[in-house]
C-alpha cells in the first residue's frame, strides 16, 4: 500500500467553503432585526407624517412663546427634520426591505442561511440606528430650545415682579 499524497490546490478545491455553509442567524443579529423591526414599524408612519406635522407649526413666530432668538433656533430645527425626514423615510423603507428579505431567507430566524444574509441583517440595523440617533438629536435640540425659552420667560417674569413690587414699595413709603 503506497501512500497517496494530495496537493493542497486539490484538498482545498475538494473541500466547502465555510462562509458558504448556512449558519444560524447569532443571538445578536437576531435582536438586531426584532429592535430594527421595531423601529421600522414606528418610525416609518411618524416620518411619513413629519412633514404634515413641522408645516403646521412652521415658521415659529417670535411673538408668542419663543421669543427673541429661540424663535429663530426652533424654526432652524424644525426645518432640519422637514428636509431629513424624506431622506429618513427611504432610508427606514429600504431597511424594512432588508430585514425582510433576511426573515423570509431565514424562515423567521428559525433556518440558518447563508453569510450574505448575516451581512443583509446587519446592514438593515444602520438606517434604523441613524434614525433614532438623529430623532434623538433632534428631540434634544428642541427641549433644550424650550427650556431657554422658559428660563427666559421665567428671567422676564422674575423681573416684572420685581419691578412691580418695587413700585409699590416705593408708593407706600410715599404716602
Amino acid at each position: 500500500m503506497a501512500a497517496e499524497y494530495i496537493s493542497l490546490h486539490r484538498l482545498a478545491q475538494r473541500m466547502g467553503v465555510y462562509e458558504s455553509m448556512p449558519l444560524p442567524l447569532q443571538r445578536a443579529l437576531r435582536h438586531s432585526l426584532v429592535l430594527t423591526l421595531a423601529t421600522n414599524i414606528v418610525a416609518i408612519p411618524l416620518l411619513w407624517l413629519t412633514p404634515s406635522l413641522v408645516e403646521a407649526v412652521y415658521p415659529v413666530s417670535p411673538s408668542g412663546f419663543f421669543i427673541w432668538f429661540t424663535a429663530d433656533l426652533a424654526n432652524f430645527v424644525l426645518s432640519l427634520s422637514h428636509r431629513i425626514s424624506a431622506y429618513l423615510l427611504a432610508l427606514n423603507v429600504l431597511s424594512l426591505l432588508l430585514a425582510g428579505v433576511v426573515l423570509l431567507a431565514s424562515k423567521g430566524m428559525a433556518r440558518p442561511v447563508k453569510e450574505p444574509f448575516h451581512w443583509l441583517g446587519w446592514l438593515a440595523a444602520f438606517p434604523s440606528g441613524m434614525t433614532i440617533a438623529s430623532t434623538g438629536v433632534i428631540a434634544a435640540l428642541f427641549a433644550a430650545i424650550v427650556a431657554v425659552a422658559i428660563v427666559i420667560w421665567i428671567a422676564i417674569i422674575t423681573l416684572a415682579v420685581c419691578v412691580l413690587f418695587g413700585v409699590l414699595a416705593a408708593g407706600a413709603s410715599d404716602s
